[in-house]
């Protein structure tokens, strides 16, 4: 998967949504734009899940309740992907990316 392929995979997991056809005036051609999860803010973008920790953790933070399994397959595709518990600490935003993408089995190789 291309960075960007995966940036909106994770995106819409967490709940964000795109709207092809969002335009800001009339002469204005339209542009990539997104809705918040929670329905209220609109941006031109997705967040950078692939190299901001910050925005994996709050997207690895949707598997737990509800999908309390899913958080556990999480914590077992990532320490496979590092090769311990112990580089899992370190875990790039990279790696924890692709680990939530397999995790929900939205990863296409």
């Amino acid at each position: 998967m291309t960075p960007e392929q995966q940036r909106i995979a994770i995106a819409e997991a967490c709940g964000w949504k795109f709207i092809p056809e969002y335009y800001h005036g009339e002469d204005q051609p339209p542009e990539f734009t997104t809705v918040t999860p929670d329905g209220k803010h609109l941006c031109g973008y997705y967040p950078d899940y692939l190299n901001d920790l910050n925005a994996m953790h709050g997207a690895v933070e949707t598997l737990r309740g509800k999908n309390g399994p899913q958080w556990f397959d999480f914590q077992r595709i990532l320490m496979i992907e590092c090769g311990s518990w112990m580089n899992c600490i370190q875990a790039s935003a990279a790696q924890r990316a692709e680990a939530f993408l397999k995790t929900l089995n939205l990863w296409k190789p």
